[in-house]
């Protein structure tokens, strides 16, 4: 009966492991998106967001979720160049 308990345990403990675990690409992309999102929030700048490193990275392992996310990336910094633009110009 222990046996039993113990093979139970087991099985959920490594599903959750299993649901916890992200690939390099959801991870990068996480990055990037948490990156747009404090650069559109004004949280960070450009510099400290580092989206670029990130993109790149998503870059090499998927094309088409880079072009989606380079363009999210233009529109923001679009937004945040006029945004500073009116503050100091």
């Amino acid at each position: 009966m222990v046996g039993y308990f113990l093979v139970v345990y087991l099985y959920y403990q490594i599903k959750t492991i299993n649901t916890m675990a992200k690939t390099c690409e959801e991870l990068y992309i996480g990055k990037v998106e948490a990156g747009i999102r404090s650069i559109r929030m004004g949280t960070k700048t450009p510099n400290e967001a580092q989206v670029g490193l990130w993109l790149n990275k998503v870059k090499q392992l998927n094309d088409g979720m880079y072009l989606d996310l380079l363009e999210k990336y233009k529109n923001v910094m679009k937004e945040y160049e006029k945004k500073n633009n009116k503050m100091f110009g």
